[in-house]
């Protein structure tokens, strides 16, 4: 999606929100809102989605969407100045993975002193369609953590 401001209609301080309605694909040619109400996608489902934002001058903002708080909803905070976004690892697996243990220790690094919330998101497939590995369409748990508040 892109959307263009004409001269002097945005300006700084001013904020600009705005919504989506996104399915997944895998309900196509299903009765809404799908098996499981996989087609009641909202805004979590979209987190780790990038938002950016290209300016007149140039410069170019980025942010991953996150989650808002509620069960429904994300956001992003785009401007300039902010810090690397934390970086996790799981000891012995790389990304995307599947385990049998039901333990790990997960490293988030960063900052010294930054805060840091963690989003844990079970997902699930409802219905019979053929799917990519990974591909879910419903979120059926979801944990935020925040280990240093």
């Amino acid at each position: 999606m892109v959307i263009n401001f004409s001269d002097g209609t945005f300006n700084a301080g001013e904020s600009f929100k705005f919504s989506i309605d996104t399915d997944p694909t895998s309900i196509k040619g299903l009765n809404a809102p799908g098996p499981g109400e996989s087609g009641s996608v909202g805004g979590l489902e979209l987190s780790g989605s990038t938002v950016s934002v290209h300016f007149s001058t140039g410069a170019p903002y980025n942010a991953q969407l996150f989650t808002d708080g509620s069960l429904g909803g994300s956001k992003a905070l785009v401007q300039g100045g902010l810090p690397d976004a934390p970086g996790i690892s799981i000891a012995g697996l790389s990304s995307p993975a599947v385990t049998a243990n039901t333990t790990h220790q997960v490293t988030v690094t960063g900052p010294a002193n930054a805060v840091v919330r963690l989003l844990h998101v079970e997902g699930a497939q409802f219905g019979s369609l053929t799917f990519d590995p990974f591909e879910v369409n419903s979120a059926i748990s979801v944990k935020n953590v925040c280990p240093n508040p």
